[in-house]
């Protein structure tokens, strides 16, 4: 079970279900502990999924605010809006009311 954890990284999600799956079935004692790290899997994907809705949605929200404030912006920018991370989006939209033309978003986005 430890070498199996420890190796958790490189495995994938696919493959340490399998495994999860074969030791309830193999060792009956053993399920409570595959049931928890299971469920440790599942809140995982949860917050991986919350996540990736927070950027998505801090992702349309820039684009809208930078829209409003400079019109409509060029799909190269709001290719690359869409490819930020939470923190940087979350940064971005602190800065919005200090750019005071397109080109600072541009440089913001390091185009």
């Amino acid at each position: 079970m430890r070498y199996i954890l420890s190796s958790g990284p490189q495995l994938s999600r696919d493959q340490l279900n399998t495994v999860i799956k074969q030791l309830e079935v193999t060792y009956k004692k053993g399920s409570e502990v595959t049931m928890t790290l299971a469920e440790v899997l599942r809140t995982e994907g949860k917050i991986e999924g919350i996540e990736e809705g927070e950027v998505r949605a801090y992702s349309k929200m820039a684009i809208k605010a930078l829209s409003k404030k400079f019109g409509i912006l060029p799909t190269e920018y709001r290719e690359k809006l869409a490819q930020l991370d939470l923190i940087t989006l979350e940064t971005l939209h602190e800065e919005i009311d200090n750019f005071k033309s397109i080109e600072d978003v541009k440089k913001f986005l390091g185009l």
